[in-house]
């Protein structure tokens, strides 16, 4: 269940940086920086791709999902942890307030 979890996640990640990193490109040529501003996120697909090629949209994505497995990796486990923590503390003060009526 867990490592479906951290599949999921990534897979969001993957997508979500896939959006984000397109609409904007910087191109780094010594000195002169290029930047490449898109009207849409499709004209901005289609002319990376026409350009660079379909490998060109996942430049570094791996380098940025290893950047994220190590928080994700702790964030689930601790979210889920705390929830059973206090969803077991609230149902003792219900049973306490239900005992004291």
């Amino acid at each position: 269940m867990m490592v479906m979890m951290m599949m999921m996640t990534m897979m969001m990640a993957l997508s979500l940086l896939l959006v984000t990193t397109t609409t904007t490109t910087t191109m780094d040529h010594g000195n002169n920086n290029y930047y490449y501003y898109y009207g849409d996120i499709g004209s901005c697909l289609s002319e990376t791709v026409h350009q660079h090629g379909v490998a060109s949209l996942f430049c570094g994505s791996l380098a940025r999902v290893a950047w994220l497995l190590p928080f994700t990796a702790l964030y689930l486990p601790l979210f889920d942890g705390l929830k059973r923590i206090l969803m077991e503390w609230n149902k003792q003060q219900q049973q306490q307030q239900q005992r004291q009526c």
